[in-house]
């Protein structure tokens, strides 16, 4: 960013505080310095699913409880991965692999967080496409889970029968506040049949707590307040002529 140039030619005081103002806004910028990038509690490589061994011959690889095609990534039911040729990826991806979260059945990915603070709040994000198929239209659905190890709570549900048209999650839609340090996420498929939601860019990042919702005035109480504060204003006014006539 170029500095303002403050010279006394150009006049009038007006100029001369724009000056100042840019001159202390770029002061402020680099004493700033550049914005950091968020803090993403999956391992690397695993958002984008680009630990996973490529595909045979880039067909969609199904995968069942218990097998490491996918880790650290822990498969449960089953799931299917394959190369962009058959789930392309979103605009500007070139690496990695998308997820559908129906294999030969509805399945689950669940995966261990790191560095998370107890009592702090994050949130889960991620693409999201639908793979349909011609027998069950959808739209397909899915379910996303955090906590602890076996005790994950339902963070919300996402419906999508869009096709193969890729969305991402609204800010904040599935927050949670961590128990600890030993976290889990987990994104479960809860359409049958062997086509579900088709997921990939999956993101853990710091957030913010939600905010409280300040409790709207009883309308019987504050219109009780109104009639109160109206009559003690008039009586005041009533006194001040009194004394006013008295004087």
């Amino acid at each position: 960013m170029e500095s303002p140039r403050c010279s006394p030619s150009e006049g009038t005081l007006m100029k001369l505080k724009t000056c100042a103002a840019g001159a202390a806004a770029l002061a402020l910028v680099a004493l700033a310095g550049p914005a950091s990038a968020a803090t993403d509690h999956l391992p690397a490589g695993a958002g984008d699913f680009s630990t996973a061994p490529l595909p045979p011959d880039g067909s969609p690889q199904i995968l069942h409880t218990g097998d490491t095609g996918l880790a650290p990534w822990s498969v449960t039911g089953s799931v299917d991965y394959a190369t962009s040729a058959t789930y392309p990826l979103p605009s500007g991806d070139t690496t990695g692999y998308a997820v559908d979260l129906n294999g030969d059945a509805p399945g689950q990915l669940s995966i261990a967080l790191q560095s998370t603070t107890a009592g702090s709040w994050y949130q889960v994000s991620f693409d999201y496409e639908e793979n349909s198929c011609e027998t069950d239209p959808g739209p397909n659905t899915m379910e996303v889970l955090a906590g602890p190890l076996g005790n994950e709570q339902n963070l919300g549900s996402l419906s999508y029968g869009g096709g193969l048209t890729w969305q991402h999650t609204a800010d904040n839609q599935f927050r949670f506040q961590a128990q600890g340090n030993a976290e889990t996420i987990a994104l479960r498929s809860t359409t049958p049949g062997p086509c579900g939601i088709v997921v990939t860019n999956v993101a853990v990042t710091d957030t913010t707590a939600p905010e409280v919702p300040v409790p709207a005035m009883d309308t019987a109480v504050a219109a009780t307040g109104a009639v109160v504060a109206t009559a003690l204003g008039l009586g005041a006014w009533l006194l001040r002529r009194r004394r006013s006539a008295t004087a």
